[in-house]
């Protein structure tokens, strides 16, 4: 193998020839670098606030007279949502329905679909009673590959234990196959993390691409070294 110097550096194999362009190689490669490495660090500090804003998810059989308890230690002081989310595994008006957030017009879409949840939720923290409710009258619903249903909100203090526990008062069985669970979430937190992910993404999909055409000219230039070199 032959290694010449110069503004190419050859590799010489018994069968063929490559040409590799070395010398713009660097600062191509420290531009990707710099485009990809704020999506990386973004998707990292993400994944560590992911405890924080959402702390703790638990399946619950829906079934009257069932009882589930959520424990945890809070990494931010702030409002924090009790939710119940389903799957999309039934009708989406009948999912709506049962979970009562068909409400006005949409309640017409719901002739004998009774609502099923009917629940009651505690939050104790060192021993306390911090807010006993039962689920809320007002109806507030997220949308997206799954639904959920608010239930209740409680105000929590950065490095305090709490125990959420929810009491199921009727059989909600229907809704058994969309795997029912109860979520303790900081509401909204998605939204800066979501747009700081998508921007820092944008920004590497951009530079990448930036690198990748001020290189096409070097790589055709040297493809064609190859093939019209002695030897080829």
């Amino acid at each position: 193998m032959a290694l010449a110097c110069g503004p190419q550096v050859a590799f010489r194999c018994d069968r063929f020839r490559v040409h590799w362009l070395a010398v713009r190689v660097p600062w191509k490669l420290a531009l990707v670098a710099a485009g990809v490495l704020p999506y990386v660090v973004a998707q990292s500090w993400v994944d560590l606030q992911l405890r924080a804003w959402h702390p703790i998810t638990v399946p619950i059989r829906l079934r009257a007279g069932e009882f589930a308890s959520l424990e945890f230690t809070t990494n931010a002081t702030a409002g924090y949502d009790i939710l119940l989310e389903v799957d999309r595994k039934i009708a989406f008006d009948r999912t709506v329905c049962l979970l009562g957030l068909a409400y006005g017009d949409e309640a017409r879409r719901c002739p004998g679909i009774p609502e099923v949840l009917d629940l009651r939720w505690t939050v104790r923290s060192q021993g306390r009673v911090i807010a006993s409710e039962p689920i809320e009258a007002v109806r507030q619903g997220t949308y997206s590959d799954t639904i959920a249903r608010r239930i209740g909100r409680f105000d929590a203090v950065e490095g305090q234990r709490y125990a959420v526990e929810v009491s199921v008062l009727r059989d909600g069985s229907e809704l058994d196959p969309t795997n029912p669970r109860l979520i303790v979430e900081i509401p909204g937190y998605w939204e800066g993390p979501s747009m700081l992910l998508q921007l820092t993404f944008l920004l590497a999909v951009v530079v990448v691409g930036c690198a990748l055409i001020f290189a096409l000219p070097g790589a055709f230039r040297a493809l064609r070294r190859w093939h019209t070199a002695p030897g080829a």
